[in-house]
């Protein structure tokens, strides 16, 4: 084997595996990205089943059939150092300000450290039963009661309608974001 032989062997075998810059996404969903070479190669992203995203920065690998670059597929990347903490069976979807992480039968969205989503179903229900007691308690302060013996007017219920006065029952009817949503897994 010759030198040149030998050289366009060793290049083609460098160049299956390339790790790349990506510059800029264009009008038509192909990203634009620099090799290691400085060639510039223009190409649709190529994503695993199930699974897609839309770079914007960073980095990419080419894969080359045959080493040859104008075979190429682009397998956009993010670094690692954005990545959450995961146990063992986690998966994640992350990039530097949000990250989801599933297991067999929890969801995490930029973790756990907040508890968990409200069912806003049942929330209105509880909330409710709230408001129908407050509702009773106003409703017999504004009803005169005398006191016991003298037949005076209340001045606790007196107190108490000047410390009330123009506060009215929350309302919770439009307290749910549906943009993010859960289920009971049924």
């Amino acid at each position: 084997m010759n030198n040149s032989a030998f050289q366009s062997l060793a290049s083609k075998i460098a160049n299956i595996f390339t790790l790349s810059k990506f510059l800029k996404r264009k009008e038509d969903n192909t990203i634009q990205v620099q090799s290691y070479y400085d060639k510039t190669i223009e190409r649709k992203e190529l994503f695993p089943y199930g699974f897609f995203a839309k770079a914007k920065k960073g980095n990419v690998i080419i894969l080359c059939q045959n080493g040859n670059l104008d075979s190429s597929q682009i397998l956009p990347i993010i670094s690692s150092e954005y990545a959450p903490k995961l146990n063992e069976g986690d998966t994640t979807i992350y990039n530097e300000k949000v990250s989801i992480i599933l297991n067999e039968d929890k969801i995490k969205i930029n973790g756990d450290d907040l508890g968990g989503l409200i069912k806003i179903k049942e929330l209105k229900n509880q909330l409710e039963k709230n408001n129908q007691i407050l509702q009773t308690i106003l409703s017999v302060c504004s009803v005169p009661v005398n006191e016991a013996g003298n037949g005076a007017p209340s001045s606790f219920q007196q107190a108490l309608n000047i410390a009330l006065k123009g506060m009215t029952i929350a309302d919770f009817s439009n307290i749910e974001n549906d943009k993010v949503s859960h289920g009971s897994g049924k």
